[in-house]
């Protein structure tokens, strides 16, 4: 059976994770962010790997030449132009994948209402998008920010929801405010 990998990469630490040709979580473990760690999992006969994709930033040059010397399929990519634009749910319990969220943008942040039932995304075309957990549906979208929006909070209520932007502001939005109708936005959901 084929198997393919996919490598998250910080400073010191990967993640590895292995999934077969049906997309079957197969393996999935950390191991110290060095050549030698990650081949020691990635040589392992029992995968037959036949792709293994590694993120492009800035231990990717070092990363990729390591890999590619010791014969392994691998492919790096800048996740800015893969263009999936999706946005996942996860159990944690069971590594099983709920639901995607398709339209969300490039997403930098995400928070769940206080009541589980929404969660709110903040991406880089500077909008806020409420979803529906249950259906995956998008409820709304927020516009207001001049920048990509990189954090967001619910109220405890979750009535309320706070962004901040890289256009240096915070925003309180009131999620109670009717849909408006133009253009899937809500002009005036920003509170002065």
């Amino acid at each position: 059976m084929k198997h393919y990998a996919g490598l998250d990469v910080s400073l010191k630490e990967t993640s590895i994770c292995i999934v077969d040709e049906t997309g079957k979580f197969c393996r999935e473990l950390k191991v110290t962010t060095h050549p030698e760690d990650l081949l020691r999992v990635l040589r392992d006969p029992v995968w037959n790997l036949v792709r293994v994709g590694l993120e492009a930033g800035p231990l990717s040059q070092w990363l990729f030449r390591a890999l590619t010397e010791a014969s392994l399929p691998v492919v790096c990519i800048e996740t800015r132009h893969t263009r999936a634009y999706t946005l996942k749910l996860w159990d944690l319990a069971t590594v099983k994948e709920i639901r995607t969220f398709t339209g969300a943008g490039w997403v930098n942040s995400v928070a769940f209402s206080p009541d589980g039932r929404t969660a709110l995304s903040g991406s880089d075309d500077s909008t806020l998008k409420l979803w529906d957990l249950t259906t995956g549906n998008k409820i709304r979208t927020f516009a207001g920010h001049r920048d990509r929006v990189c954090s967001l909070a619910f109220s405890p209520d979750g009535r309320t929801a706070l962004s901040g932007s890289d256009d240096m502001t915070l925003k309180l939005w009131d999620l109670l405010i009717p849909v408006c109708r133009k253009n899937d936005s809500c002009c005036a959901a920003a509170i002065p």
